[in-house]
């Protein structure tokens, strides 16, 4: 156990916000990647950009943490597996890796402020 761990561990600040937040969006998911690979915050961009709430941000010696709504938690995940982020822990919808693996590496979905405001116009 090295410092960011017990840090963690102690870290109740967090962990209750994200508690409460998960209380406001009818149920939260949480979602563990590999910090070695991707950092926190382009995690998190990848997620906000798509519509995607993201609270209980936590990190350790080697993984961070971060809670999402329950509901948009399967869209989550599918996000970052098309990013390229490496999850850790029980998949939230397995089938998300296989369609994950139908686009190249890294290649995202637009972020929503990328789309057209009006579908329609596209028509």
């Amino acid at each position: 156990m090295n410092v960011l761990d017990l840090l963690d561990a102690l870290n109740w600040i967090d962990r209750v916000s994200g508690w409460l937040k998960g209380i406001k969006h009818g149920g939260a998911r949480q979602l563990t990647f590999d910090r070695s690979v991707f950092l926190g915050k382009d995690v998190e961009k990848m997620l906000r950009d798509r519509g995607v709430a993201v609270f209980g941000r936590r990190v350790t010696s080697r993984y961070g943490i971060l809670s999402v709504p329950a509901k948009q938690a399967d869209w989550a995940e599918y996000i970052l597996q098309r990013g390229g982020v490496p999850l850790a822990g029980q998949a939230i919808n397995p089938r998300n890796a296989t369609w994950a693996a139908r686009h190249k590496p890294g290649h995202l979905p637009p972020a929503w402020k990328d789309r057209p405001s009006d579908r329609r116009a596209q028509r």
